[in-house]
């Protein structure tokens, strides 16, 4: 299928993949071009996940098809990110060793094991590693703060945030702070670092779900030509 008319068809593979890599994580909808709800930001793509009827778990995506468009929402500054890089190595070397000597500190409490996220040192007391996550949290803070990023995540309305990106735009230290990262290469995303969860109240869910079944009905009234009784349109408003 080729891309709309008003997007480049990098942009569009994208989200493509982003929904398929969804829905194979278990995602029961998905949902392209969404404002999200209370916001005046317009989503690349939503994931839900649902359990029955209800929402539990809900998913954004955000796609960047280039470093400059990447760098245009989060201004990076090159002297913190220099300090971010060296302390993720310093974080990425420290959970290696952890997770090698207590294997048990993967283990434990998602409720979708897939999307665990780090490793629990605070449970043996590692002030090393406590440490280094608090300064390298804190400076990921100040690189992305007052960004589009730092703005999605702050409103807590999604639980899990990724961040979709061609190959070699983007360094893990660079990576905004909360965020997954989901990289493409041959058409496939492979995770490379997985997103904190988050915990928005289940009416926001709920209202996440009425917006992608709104945007569903009202799109197919317009692929069948039926006019709506009340003709909504959505403001196209994005943080872009």
């Amino acid at each position: 299928m080729p891309a709309p008319a008003n997007e480049s068809a990098r942009h569009w593979e994208l989200k493509r993949a982003a929904a398929s890599w969804a829905l194979h994580q278990g995602f029961d909808l998905v949902a392209a071009e969404l404002r999200l709800p209370r916001t005046p930001y317009r989503a690349d793509l939503v994931g839900c996940l649902l359990s029955g009827s209800e929402p539990v778990l809900t998913a954004v995506f955000e796609c960047k098809q280039s470093r400059a468009d990447l760098l245009q929402d989060s201004r990076s500054i090159s002297e913190t990110r220099s300090r971010i890089e060296e302390l993720q190595s310093r974080l990425d070397h420290l959970t290696r060793l952890l997770g090698l000597h207590y294997p048990n500190l993967r283990q434990g409490e998602e409720l979708f094991p897939q999307f665990e996220t780090r490793i629990h040192a605070e449970k043996i007391g590692h002030a090393g590693y406590a440490r280094t996550e608090r300064q390298l949290r804190s400076l990921q803070r100040h690189l992305h703060a007052g960004t589009k990023f730092d703005k999605v995540l702050g409103w807590n309305l999604i639980d899990l945030h990724y961040l979709v990106v061609e190959k070699d735009i983007l360094r893990g230290s660079e990576i905004p702070e909360g965020w997954g990262l989901l990289v493409r290469e041959n058409d496939q995303l492979t995770l490379q670092a997985a997103p904190r969860r988050c915990g928005p109240e289940p009416k926001l869910r709920q209202e996440l779900l009425a917006a992608m079944a709104r945007q569903g009905t009202h799109r197919t009234l317009r692929e069948m030509n039926v006019p709506s009784w009340n003709n909504p349109v959505e403001p196209d408003e994005s943080t872009d």
